[in-house]
């Protein structure tokens, strides 16, 4: 099992409500698949780089979890057919940096 932290960029328009069901999804998949949450934190809305489906600021939410590598293209998958989730991104962690501090 290898640790992983994914990074989830939703719409900024989403309700709460609904931006919690993307989430509520995403952690789903990565527990149906075996794998088990870690920690998690929102950093709700932050400027973006560039543009993203001409948005300039996103909803920022992430999940650190352990798992299969699996999980990683079935959530790129979710995000590519579902409105409200602009971009993901998953990287593989080492296990000591699970405690590292979110706020950079």
């Amino acid at each position: 099992m290898n640790y992983f932290e994914t990074v989830l960029l939703l719409d900024p328009e989403l309700s709460d409500s609904n931006a919690e069901g993307h989430i509520k999804a995403a952690k789903d998949i990565i527990t149906q698949k075996g794998g088990e949450i870690v920690n998690e934190l929102s950093w709700g809305k932050k400027k973006l780089a560039y543009l993203i489906n001409n948005y300039s600021v996103a909803n920022f939410h992430i999940i650190r979890h352990k798992g299969s590598e699996d999980v990683n293209s079935e959530l790129a998958t979710k995000v590519r057919i579902t409105d409200g989730m602009l971009r993901q991104m998953t990287v593989v962690i080492k296990e000591n940096e699970l405690e590292r501090n979110f706020d950079f």
